[in-house]
């Protein structure tokens, strides 16, 4: 019988919801090529609880790396050596993590996949690692998940674009049931178009203004007369009270939608068209195949926009997001409504 074999993702910082979704095509492209593997991811501390396994099913076990005392990287540390892993990737997508690649290489992992430098600039842990490379990622403007699909492309792991392009969530039957309640109460009207927006983001920068938001929504509603659906996340509680404030004062009807992983994703996939800030919200909206017009600072936008041919973004001309204006995101409405 052909050993099983076993992998871990080293994710020590890097862990929110958009982050862990852009790793789901390197997730997928391991499994293509070891099917019956087992993966593990390990993760570090994050500003908000990140329901990892709903986000990527794939994943056999997550483990918490504890940094708050040595006897708790000690006791993980334990753990991992037990499992003995024949994989260990450091996927550094977003930034270096020291602890990650010392976590990696004291686990035992066999092979220790990761990267040698970036754009010029050493990894000054690689030596823990024995299979890296040079990579050019921001000279080449590339997208966060090519990122992830570049470090197992060593061990010869790899996606298409359109296998990319069609990777989606699997919508659970009470998900299902969830999503068909809510519309039902909230939105029976079925000829109605049902417009989201979510003004929130994980950094202020990438936060196009809520009175911006508030404008753009009146002039849908008045033209449309849709269905508004306001999104929003569990940082996201002062943005959306400033939002759905001037909303009533303006007398216009919405609904709040609190994001719950599945949930969330099986709403928004019957709705006609998403609008929101590069955050969290709009990573787990492109797993839904719902469309999508996203909000982006110029030196984000390579990085992080949905990779989507139902998706399209704006994008500010400088590093203020504010410099967006309401007409431009409007004019890309109407073009996305008509289709």
């Amino acid at each position: 019988m052909e050993k099983k074999v076993k992998i871990q993702i080293v994710r020590q910082e890097s862990n929110m919801v958009g982050d862990t979704v852009c790793i789901i095509p390197m997730v997928k492209a391991l499994k293509k090529k070891y099917p019956d593997s087992y993966l593990a991811l390990v993760y570090g501390w994050s500003h908000y609880e990140v329901p990892y396994q709903k986000i990527i099913p794939e994943l056999d076990e997550v483990l918490f790396y504890d940094n708050s005392s040595l006897k708790s990287k000690i006791k993980l540390l334990i753990e991992l050596r037990k499992k003995k892993f024949d994989i260990g990737i450091v996927p550094s997508t977003v930034k270096i993590s020291a602890n990650s690649h010392i976590i990696n290489f004291l686990s035992g992992a066999k092979k220790r996949i990761g990267v040698k430098s970036i754009d010029g600039k050493k990894n000054k842990t690689h030596f823990l690692l024995n299979i890296k490379s040079d990579f050019d990622w921001n000279k080449k403007l590339i997208h966060q998940m090519q990122r992830g699909l570049d470090i197992v492309r060593q061990i010869r792991c790899d996606m298409s674009e359109e296998e990319i392009k069609n990777i989606h969530h699997n919508i659970s039957e009470p998900e299902k049931i969830f999503a068909e309640e809510f519309f039902k109460k909230h939105f029976p009207d079925k000829s109605r178009l049902i417009i989201g927006f979510h003004s929130g983001a994980g950094k202020i920068e990438n936060k196009w203004g809520y009175e911006n938001f508030a404008e753009l929504i009146e002039i849908i509603y008045k033209k449309y007369n849709s269905y508004i659906l306001v999104t929003t996340g569990v940082t996201d509680k002062k943005t959306t009270n400033q939002l759905t404030e001037i909303l009533d004062k303006k007398n216009i009807p919405y609904v709040v939608l609190c994001e719950n992983t599945g949930n969330f994703i099986a709403v928004i996939k019957r709705i006609s068209l998403y609008i929101t800030n590069d955050t969290g919200s709009m990573h787990l909206a492109w797993l839904s195949g719902v469309r999508i017009i996203s909000l982006f600072l110029q030196s984000n936008f390579y990085k992080w926009k949905p990779l989507s041919d139902g998706c399209k973004s704006v994008v500010s001309s400088s590093e203020n997001i504010n410099e967006i204006k309401v007409s431009e995101v409007f004019k890309i409405v109407k073009e996305m409504i008509v289709k």
